[in-house]
C-alpha cells in the first residue's frame, strides 16, 4: 500500500495478504500508519532464497521474450508517473509484450509481470510463478490486474488470464471462473480497510493454522497470552470452531472438560483432546519452575475393552537372527 494524493492505494499483493490472513492485513495497515510502533518478522533465508529464483525465473522469461518478440516495452518501476506515461505509449504503438505495465484503477495500482498481445490484437494478463502449479490466489492476483488493465483501456476484460509456471509451462485460466469470487473478496477487504480504527485493540482475531507471513511471531503470541485452543497438538480449524461454540474456548477449558458433550463433536475424539490439552497443561505448569521439565506422558491401553491388542500391541513380535541366519539371508 501506499499513499497518492491523499488516499491510499492498495496493490494485488495487499489482497492477497487478506485472503490468506485478515489478521496480517491489518497488521500491514497498522504499521503503514504508524511506522515504527511493531515490526514484523525478518525475512527467512527458505524466503530470500524464494524470492531470488522467483527474480530469475521472470528474467528467464524476459528473456525469451526479448529473442521472440521485437517491440517489446520494459516500463521502470522508480517514477511512479513516468511509468504510468511510458505504459501508456506503449499500449498506443501496439507493443507485442509490456513487461512491469503500471496499471491503476480505483483505489487499486500495481505493476504486471507480462502483458502480452494476442491474435486479436487484445493485451491478455500473465504472470510468472515459481511453482509448478496453480495455486488458489494465482487467478485473485491475476483478476485484480485484468480489472486495472481493462479499465485504463477502456475496454472488457479479456476473458483469460495466463501463468507462466517455474516449468515454464504457460496455463490459461478462464475469467469468468474467478472474477466473481475475486470481487467479493475485494469488496471484504476493502470493507476491513474501511473499518481501520487504528486501534491495536481492534485487530481481527488471526485465524487459526492461516498463513500469517512476516506477521507469524504476532499470530503466535496472540494465541499464546489467550490460551487459544490452536495450541492443542493435533486439533483442527473444524474442532476448534465447535469447542468455542459450546464455550470452550482456552486449553485450560478443554482440559477441565471431561464429560462434556459438544455438538457434532465425537465423544472419543473431545476424550482425546481433552487429554492431549491436560498434558499441555501439566507440562506448561510444571516449567515455571523447571524450564528444563520434561513433557507429561501417560501410557495408552494396549488392549480394546474386548479384550483385542490395539496400537503397538498389534505388531508382531521380534524375531531374533542369529549369525548363521543372518548370512544366508545376506548372502
Amino acid at each position: 500500500m501506499k499513499t497518492l494524493r491523499g488516499s491510499i492505494i492498495y496493490s494485488p499483493s495487499d489482497l492477497i495478504r487478506f485472503l490468506a490472513s485478515p489478521f496480517a492485513s491489518w497488521l500491514d495497515r497498522y504499521r503503514f500508519e504508524n511506522p515504527g510502533v511493531i515490526s514484523p518478522d525478518g525475512a527467512t533465508e527458505e524466503n530470500e532464497l524464494l524470492a531470488r529464483s522467483g527474480d530469475e525465473h521472470e528474467s528467464a522469461i524476459l528473456s525469451e521474450f526479448k529473442n521472440s518478440r521485437p517491440g517489446l516495452a520494459i516500463i521502470e518501476r522508480e517514477d511512479a508517473e513516468q511509468a504510468s506515461r511510458d505504459t501508456a505509449a506503449a499500449f498506443a504503438r501496439k507493443s507485442p509484450v509490456i513487461f512491469q505495465a503500471a496499471l491503476a484503477t480505483g483505489r487499486f495500482a500495481g505493476f504486471a509481470d507480462f502483458l502480452i498481445l494476442d491474435d486479436a490484437g487484445r493485451y491478455q494478463v500473465w504472470d510468472t510463478k515459481l511453482a509448478r502449479s496453480v495455486k488458489p490466489y494465482y487467478p485473485v492476483q491475476l483478476c485484480c490486474y485484468a480489472e486495472m488493465l481493462a479499465a485504463q483501456i477502456g475496454e472488457g476484460m479479456h476473458d483469460k488470464i495466463g501463468v507462466i509456471l517455474g516449468n515454464k509451462e504457460t496455463v490459461e485460466l478462464r475469467t469468468e471462473d474467478y472474477i466473481h469470487y475475486y470481487r467479493r473478496l475485494k469488496a471484504s477487504f476493502l470493507d476491513l480497510q474501511d473499518g481501520f480504527s487504528g486501534k491495536l485493540s481492534d485487530c481481527p482475531e488471526p485465524m487459526p493454522r492461516a498463513d500469517h507471513g512476516r506477521w507469524s511471531t504476532h499470530a503466535e503470541r496472540f494465541f499464546l497470552e489467550r490460551d487459544h485452543l490452536v495450541q492443542v497438538a493435533g486439533i483442527t480449524t473444524g474442532q476448534i470452531a465447535k469447542l468455542q461454540g459450546h464455550g470452550i474456548r482456552t486449553v485450560a477449558d478443554l482440559a477441565g472438560s471431561a464429560g462434556a458433550a459438544v455438538a457434532k463433536l465425537d465423544a472419543s475424539t473431545l476424550h482425546k483432546l481433552a487429554a492431549q490439552a491436560r498434558l499441555q497443561c501439566l507440562t506448561r505448569e510444571a516449567r515455571i519452575t523447571d524450564p528444563d521439565a520434561k513433557p507429561a506422558f501417560e501410557l495408552l491401553p494396549d488392549q480394546a475393552p474386548n479384550g483385542q491388542p490395539i496400537g503397538l500391541a498389534t505388531l508382531p513380535p521380534s524375531t531374533v537372527l542369529t549369525s548363521s541366519t543372518t548370512w544366508k539371508a545376506t548372502r
